[in-house]
């Protein structure tokens, strides 16, 4: 996945409303058992609905909507980018 592919997926769980089938928001959770739950059940969904891939995002659903347009805002705005390093995704400031 180029940076462009990265950004267009972050901007698209960004914009949507709630979690689904797919996208799971999770916070605080160290527990392996619970962990492969999730995994399970949001490839189950992915695939059911077709989708290439569903994700888990660290955050708290009650933080979501806030998060999604932090997100979205800083992007467009270019103080960010996205950034692909060790299997993790995360952002850089513009000037790194």
């Amino acid at each position: 996945m180029n940076q462009e592919e990265f950004a267009r997926l972050i901007r698209s769980l960004a914009a949507l409303p709630r979690e689904s089938e797919w996208v799971e928001l999770k916070h605080n959770n160290a527990d392996p058992q619970k962990i492969g739950e999730n995994v399970s059940a949001v490839s189950n969904g992915a695939a059911l609905l077709r989708k290439p891939m569903g994700y888990l995002l660290g955050i708290k659903a009650s933080n979501y909507p806030m998060a999604s347009r932090i997100i979205k805002d800083t992007i467009i705005a270019g103080f960010i980018r996205p950034y692909q390093g060790s299997g993790v995704s995360s952002y850089l400031p513009f000037w790194a």
